[in-house]
């Protein structure tokens, strides 16, 4: 593929990286737009984590998905976004996928990702409040 990976981040299983490693692709260190969708119109306006495994066959792991809350929400504070803009790729892929697969735990990443939001707007309220 032109410019090399798809994604923008790849997050390892354990099997050719640690488990819950963040790797950093150059489409997110050049800011080029994805290749991970099928619509080139999406690709320019979202940013692909692939985790690595086969969640049809197994869940992600612990640190895989401690990893990704974090990732997540530092891109999503980064990038001026609600939590609600977090989509699999099934939701928004033009081409019928089954990616992330049925033991990805999305309801539950998404409520961690509204418990660490909300948990960090709240100490940022704390702090601001606090004064110097």
């Amino acid at each position: 593929m032109e410019h090399g990976l798809a994604y923008h981040f790849v997050i390892g299983n354990g099997n050719g990286m640690q488990d819950g490693e963040v790797a950093v692709g150059t489409r997110w260190r050049w800011q080029l737009d994805g290749g991970h969708l099928a619509s080139e119109a999406q690709n320019r306006i979202s940013l692909g984590i692939c985790l690595v495994g086969n969640f049809d066959e197994d869940k992600p792991t612990p640190r895989q998905m401690a990893s990704l809350v974090a990732l997540v929400q530092a891109l999503l504070k980064r990038c001026h976004l609600p939590v609600n803009a977090v989509k699999t790729h099934q939701q928004i892929n033009v081409i019928n996928t089954r990616c992330p697969g049925r033991y990805f735990p999305f309801p539950r990443f998404m409520e961690e990702l509204r418990t660490a939001n909300a948990r960090s707007a709240a100490e940022k309220s704390a702090a601001s409040s606090a004064g110097p």
